[in-house]
């Protein structure tokens, strides 16, 4: 494992700690896995080429609707939520949660993740 995976994996395991977060990556824009903290019943190919479609959709809406550049996406679903926040112009931090967890605590986190993987990157 490389020493960049493995910092950004400590970043992650982080903010798994910190925050009500249940799984974690870091993919590249383009759909490839860079780091994760996940749990067994999530396929990390799944999760990296989804995470890359809802930025790339995220940033054409941005574009087409005049609003500017995506800061991050939200999906709510019945058991939880899925934050993908762009991480530097290459990739972008994945956060799943429970449907109850404390979203103020844990965007506030996820910026604090996100500069720390940039300075990695």
């Amino acid at each position: 494992m490389s020493k960049t995976r493995q910092k950004l994996e400590g970043i992650l395991e982080g903010l798994g700690q910190r925050t009500d977060v249940t799984a974690s990556a870091i993919v590249t824009s383009d759909g490839l896995m860079m780091a994760s903290v996940l749990p067994k019943k999530i396929d990390s190919d799944a999760l990296s080429a989804m995470s890359a479609a809802m930025i790339a959709l995220g940033t054409r809406v941005g574009k087409v609707l005049n609003q500017g550049a995506v800061e991050q996406i939200i999906v709510k679903s019945e058991r939880g939520y899925t934050i993908a926040v762009e991480c530097g112009s290459t990739a972008v931090l994945v956060a799943l949660t429970n449907a109850d967890a404390q979203l103020g605590l844990i965007f506030y986190e996820i910026k604090i993740s996100v500069s720390e993987a940039i300075s990695i990157l």
